[in-house]
């Protein structure tokens, strides 16, 4: 949800606006909430973090809230190559430079700009499966 900053009682008061999300191509996608709309280059998408309700979506440096659940995020960004490793997070699959096994129910992942995100148990499959490269074996 975005806020557009209004005055009460000279007061300022924070009034929410609907907030929307679409794709557009493979290379863009346009937030949109009253009449503004905001085009972001899918490379610079960096993570989806559910937030309550919503998710915000982390890019190029800052933050962007969409009045959608996580998994919504996902369903419609996963074509592009959204992936969810959390319960409460997806990462750009492009985004992620390194992962590191960590015993045996342990993966964490190292993203382009040096966050370190600890993958969720129930997610560890499909992403060794996704990174996996050909001709290795899944371990489980």
């Amino acid at each position: 949800m975005v806020s557009d900053i209004g005055y009460r009682d000279g007061l300022a008061i924070a009034a929410p606006r609907e907030t929307r999300f679409r794709v557009i191509d493979a290379e863009r996608i346009a937030v949109c909430w009253g009449s503004s709309t905001e085009l972001l280059a899918w490379a610079d998408v960096v993570s989806v973090h559910s937030l309550r309700n919503c998710s915000v979506i982390t890019a190029g440096g800052r933050t962007i809230k969409v009045r959608s659940p996580l998994r919504t995020v996902v369903a419609e960004l996963s074509s592009l190559g959204l992936m969810q490793v959390r319960r409460d997070t997806a990462v750009n699959i492009t985004r992620v430079r390194r992962l590191i096994g960590a015993g045996r129910h342990k993966l964490l992942m190292i993203l382009d700009d040096d966050r370190r995100l600890e993958v969720g148990r129930e997610f560890q499959r499909q992403v060794r499966a996704r990174f996996a490269s050909k001709g290795s074996s899944d371990r489980g």
